[in-house]
């Protein structure tokens, strides 16, 4: 709950940002040790390391521009929103038009163009870095957005209420008791990885990886939007559900569907 990590000069140190490179640094290292020499080689591990600060400086960036352009030639007001890149991620104060999707979404582009370039295995390329981005995740969730105060709750008296002192402005009002979302995220995208790294399933092919990744990622995330208080109001589909909610229980079942195609391939390989 401290959005300003220190101050040198003029100069601010905001948590979430200097927690974001922490967190990338450490998965560096981590992957690094896992390389396989086939797949990922040293060289290719830097590669990827470059893309992935590459989407997260201008994946903002790039969905802004194209959010102006789509909004200029169709006149559908889309010219708002988007995302500002790294510097939106550093300056907790423009938290609130960060994006996670555009970020996402240009890494994926540039990797499957690696992998056609390398000529590797997308599926299994994947499959290596997923554990890590699922670690990323819920450890940014854990001290970059809980300490920004950013991806807040809705108002609640439940006895594991927090409260936000101050927020310069990207969280809920100071002293207003919320659900601690981000750590409701944080949790599962971490006992995701858990299982990811640790258990047994995870020798049954990427299939099994991705399969869990999914789950571990979209299940607790479409949870915690009933929970949501920063999100604001979208329409919504079939059962109530936004648009959100929806992709991520589609994201979910695909998961789910892998891992009963993995267990099933499993349970018919056994005497």
């Amino acid at each position: 709950m401290h959005p300003i990590l220190f101050q040198v000069g003029q100069v601010t140190f905001f948590t979430y940002g200097f927690t974001m490179m922490a967190i990338l640094f450490l998965l560096y290292f981590l992957a690094s040790r896992q390389i396989d020499g086939v797949e990922i080689t040293e060289k290719r591990l830097g590669h990827i390391s470059f893309m992935v600060v590459f989407s997260i400086w201008f994946g903002g960036a790039f969905w802004l521009l194209g959010r102006h352009l789509l909004g200029s030639v169709t006149g559908s007001g889309l010219e708002g929103g988007g995302g500002s890149g790294l510097p939106g991620l550093l300056d907790p104060q423009n938290l609130q038009t960060a994006e996670t999707f555009p970020i996402v979404a240009l890494f994926g582009f540039l990797l499957i163009l690696y992998c056609r370039w390398q000529h590797l295995s997308f599926i299994r390329v994947l499959a290596f870095l997923l554990p890590y981005f699922i670690l990323g995740y819920g450890l940014q969730r854990l001290f970059g957005c809980f300490s920004a105060g950013c991806c807040y709750g809705t108002p609640t008296d439940v006895m594991w209420a927090v409260r936000f002192p101050d927020t310069l402005g990207v969280g809920p009002l100071p002293g207003l008791a919320v659900h601690p979302t981000q750590l409701y995220m944080a949790v599962g995208a971490l006992v995701a990885y858990g299982f990811m790294a640790f258990s047994p399933f995870r020798h049954r092919g990427p299939e099994a990886i991705l399969g869990m990744a999914l789950v571990g990622l979209f299940g607790p995330y479409f949870l915690t939007t009933f929970f949501r208080g920063d999100v604001r109001p979208e329409t919504t589909f079939y059962w109530g559900l936004s648009p959100r909610q929806i992709i991520s229980l589609v994201g979910f079942m695909i998961g789910s569907g892998f891992l009963v195609r993995v267990w099933r391939r499993g349970a018919c390989a056994e005497p």
